[in-house]
C-alpha cells in the first residue's frame, strides 16, 4: 500500500497530496503537473519513519473505580452502576510491573481514567502515587476526570502539576451530565476549571455532543473563552453495547461535520486563543488513532489489563480479545491476544481504509467506535465514514483558503513547499 494519497478537492482541479508529516496542494493541476507534484512527494518521504518511543519513560493507566457520583446521559462505561474500587495491592504490582519493563527509564506516565470517576477514593489515590515516587524520579500524572473534586482534590493536583483533561458538556451539562441526586454539577465544574487555570495547570476540556447540543457548538466556545480554556476536544456522542443512554442521543453525523467545520471557521476568523482538537484529523502519519493496536495497558478495578477503557468488565462484550491479561499474584500477559490486536488497524484491513485517500489524516478512526458498530473483523463505522468524507475534504479546502485554520486544529505546524 502507497505512503501516498491524492485527494481531489473540488471541480477546479485542486488536490491535497498526503503523505506521512506533510500535505502538499496541487492547485488547478493538469495530469501532467499533478504527477509531478505526486513523484517529489514520494521522493521526500521514501525514508519516513516513525518516530521511535522514548526509553526514558514508561506510561501506566490505572482505572481507580467504577463508581461515579454523575449520571451523565451517554456515559460508555455506565459509570456508578457497579462499585468495584482497585485494590492498592493490584496498583503497586502493576507499577512493579512497568518499573522493571524498563529499569533505565526515569519517568512515569500515569493516566488515571474511568469507568467511574477516578479521583473519586483520593486517599487511594495519594497511596497510589506516593508508592509511584518511591520507583521514579519523576511521575507526570495525568487525569480525566468530571470535574467534581473537592479543594484538596484540587489543590493536590495544583501541587502535582498534574495535566487535567475535564469531561465537561458546557451548554449541555445540565442536561447531559447531573449528579445522582439529578442536581447540577455545572458550578462545581466551572470553579474548579478556574482554580486550576488560575494556577497553570494545563486543562483540555472533553466536550461531548449530542443531538442536543450539535448546533451550539460556537456558543460552547464562547463560555469557554470566558474560562480562559486554550484547548477542547468536541466528541460525538456514540452509543455503544455497554453505554448508558439511546441512540436518539447521537448527533446526525453531517449536522456533526457541518458544525465542526464552522466553529473551527469562527475560531479562526476571530484569532480566538484556543485549539481544536477534532479527533477526525491528524497530522499525517503511518501510526495508529490510539494505542488499542499496542495493547493499552489499562489496570481495571477488577485487576483486569484492556486495551481500551470502554472494555473493562470480564462481562462486557469484546472482553475475549480487548482485555489481554490479569493481575493476581502477579502480572499476567496473553501475548496471543497482544498479537490480535497489533493488525487491528487499517493498514490490515482489504479495502475500505486501506484504500482510502483519508487514512493518513483519520488514521481509520476510533478502533472500537468500528467494533461497536460492526464487530470484527474491524470495518469503518458508518458515523465516522460520514463525517470523515463530509469533513476533511472541505476542511483540506478551507487551509487553502485561510492560514489561520492550521493554527486552530494543530500545534506547531510546519509547512512544506515543492
Amino acid at each position: 500500500m502507497s505512503n501516498v494519497s491524492t485527494i481531489k478537492l473540488d471541480d477546479a482541479n485542486n488536490y491535497a497530496i498526503i503523505a506521512p508529516g506533510q500535505i502538499t496542494y496541487a492547485l488547478k493541476a493538469d495530469e501532467k503537473y499533478l504527477e509531478k507534484v505526486i513523484k517529489e512527494v514520494e521522493k521526500q518521504v521514501k525514508n519516513y519513519k516513525i518516530s521511535s518511543e522514548d526509553n526514558d519513560r514508561v506510561s501506566l493507566s490505572l482505572m481507580p473505580t467504577y463508581d461515579c457520583n454523575l449520571r451523565c446521559i451517554y456515559c460508555y462505561a455506565n459509570g456508578g452502576k457497579d462499585k468495584d474500587i482497585l485494590s492498592e495491592s493490584i496498583a503497586k504490582k502493576a507499577l512493579n510491573y512497568v518499573r522493571n519493563y524498563n529499569k533505565a527509564a526515569k519517568y512515569l506516565d500515569l493516566y488515571l481514567v474511568g469507568g467511574g470517576e477516578p479521583l473519586l477514593h483520593f486517599d487511594l489515590i495519594k497511596k497510589i502515587i506516593s508508592y509511584a515516587d518511591t520507583l521514579f524520579d519523576h511521575v507526570e500524572i495525568n487525569v480525566v476526570s468530571n470535574g467534581t473534586f473537592s479543594k484538596e482534590v484540587c489543590d493536590w493536583l495544583i501541587i502535582r502539576k498534574a495535566n487535567v483533561r475535564i469531561s465537561y458538556d458546557v451548554l449541555g451539562q445540565d442536561i447531559q451530565r447531573k449528579y445522582e441526586n439529578n442536581k447540577s454539577s455545572k458550578k462545581d465544574v466551572i470553579n474548579n476549571i478556574k482554580r486550576l487555570i488560575e494556577n497553570n495547570i494545563n486543562v483540555l476540556i472533553q466536550c461531548i455532543i449530542t443531538s442536543y447540543t450539535v448546533d451550539k457548538m460556537k456558543d460552547i466556545v464562547d463560555e469557554l473563552l470566558e474560562l480562559k480554556i486554550s484547548a477542547v476536544k468536541f466528541e460525538p456522542c456514540l452509543m455503544t453495547d455497554v453505554s448508558r443512554g439511546t441512540i436518539s442521543l447521537q448527533p446526525n453525523p453531517i449536522a456533526f461535520a457541518d458544525s465542526l467545520l464552522e466553529v473551527i471557521e469562527y475560531i479562526a476568523n476571530n484569532n480566538f486563543p484556543i485549539l481544536i482538537d477534532t479527533g477526525y484529523f491528524t497530522k499525517p502519519t503511518l501510526g495508529k488513532y490510539c494505542g488499542l493496536g499496542n495493547g493499552n495497558f489499562t489496570v481495571t478495578p477488577q485487576g483486569k489489563i484492556t486495551s481500551c477503557v470502554e472494555v473493562s468488565r470480564s462481562s462486557d462484550p469484546y472482553s475475549d480479545i480487548i482485555i489481554f491479561g490479569k493481575i493476581e499474584e502477579n502480572v499476567e500477559i496473553d501475548n496471543k491476544k497482544l498479537d490480535f490486536l497489533e493488525s487491528i488497524n487499517y493498514k490490515n484491513q482489504h479495502g475500505g481504509c486501506s484504500k482510502c485517500p483519508y487514512r493518513l489524516i483519520c488514521l481509520g478512526g476510533c478502533p472500537m467506535a468500528n467494533i461497536w458498530q460492526n464487530g470484527l473483523p474491524l470495518t469503518k463505522s458508518k458515523f465516522t465514514c460520514q463525517v470523515e468524507h463530509a469533513f476533511l475534504p472541505r476542511l483540506l479546502l478551507k487551509l487553502i483558503e485561510n492560514d489561520k485554520i492550521i493554527n486552530v486544529i494543530m500545534e506547531n505546524p510546519e509547512k512544506v513547499e515543492i
